[in-house]
Order: C-alpha cells, then structure tokens, then sequence
C-alpha cells in the first residue's frame, strides 16, 4: 500500500508540474510579446529623441536677455528703502519715565554701471549721530533732519577683492561709555 500510495503521488506531482509549466509557458510567451512591444517602443522614442536633437543643433542659441542695455545707455538701476516707526516706553526705578514715538526712513539708489563697478547714493532720517537715523518725533511738529547716509563706489577687482570708497554704512560699533570698537558681523 505504501508502495502503491508513492507511485500514485509521483504520477499526481508529474502531472500537476507538467500542467504547470504548460501555464508556464503561455505566461512565458505574453512576457515575450510584451517585452518586444516595449523595445519597439523604446526604439521609436529614440528616434524621436535623436530628431528633436538634430532640430535644437540648427536653432541658434538663445542671446542673453538685454534688460541691462534696455535703458538707453543708463546703468542698471534698484532702489531700496525702508520706514520703521515704534514707540518706545522706559519706566527705570527713581527716574522720571521716558516716553517717545521714534522714526528712521531710508532710500538709496544702486547702479551698476558695470560687471564690476557699482555706485551707491543713499539718504537717511537722522542728523549727526553716527549709529542711528532714528529721529524722535514731538516737538510740535518740527520738520527732522535728513542726511547723506551712504554715498560710495565699489569695485570688484577680483572674486576675493572688493574695494569700496566714499561714505560706506558704518562698520564699527562703539558701545555707549566705551572706547571700545566692535566689528558689526
């Protein structure tokens, strides 16, 4: 019997694995087609690929936008500014309290005359003080001063030099009843 049991499960598997690769090999035979589709595909889209590249070649290349020389031989010009209003409250034990409305406006002008030179002329509020433009409002109105903040050229000599002359921002910080100076970065 158990002679009889193994033969029986050997023609089962047999036939079961013969059945199988008959699957096998129809599912064998889809990928094939499959797989020749996708190469024809692939041979067309290469085609297409080497056409459009022969096309870009006899375009000319695109020229460099000319927004710097649409200005009728004036240089390259921004603006920049800023207003900054805020009110400011000191209440310090045994002295009177100090209340005030403070304003600093800025604009300057910056041109770039060339790849490597460039002009800045820049106004502020403010008078005489050499770190702040803030102006203290009050006073019944009064009209506030307005100074030359920054007026100066720059250079770029090279990637690692860069000159500027005239009044620059002020790049020092000397703090209040020190002779100390400090580097602003």
């Amino acid at each position: 019997m158990k002679i009889w049991l193994g033969s029986t499960l050997m023609v089962l598997s047999i036939l079961v694995s013969t059945a199988s690769f008959a699957s096998d090999s129809g599912e064998l035979a889809a990928i094939k087609r499959d797989l020749a589709r996708l190469m024809a595909r692939i041979e067309v889209l290469e085609q297409d690929n080497q056409s459009l590249r022969g096309a870009q070649a006899q375009v000319s290349p695109a020229q460099p936008s000319s927004a710097k020389k649409a200005s009728v031989g004036w240089p390259m010009l921004a603006w920049r500014g800023d207003v900054r209003y805020r009110y400011e409250s000191f209440e310090i034990d045994q002295k009177d309290d100090r209340e005030r409305n403070r304003l600093r406006a800025r604009v300057a002008l910056t041109a770039a005359v060339s790849d490597t030179l460039g002009v800045v002329i820049g106004l502020a509020s403010g008078n005489d003080d050499p770190v702040s433009t803030n102006q203290t409002l009050g006073s019944a109105g009064t009209t506030k001063g307005l100074g030359l903040d920054q007026a100066y050229f720059s250079w770029q000599v090279s990637e690692a030099i860069n000159l500027k002359a005239g009044k620059i921002k002020n790049v020092w910080f000397k703090p209040v009843k020190s002779e100390l100076l400090w580097d602003g970065d």
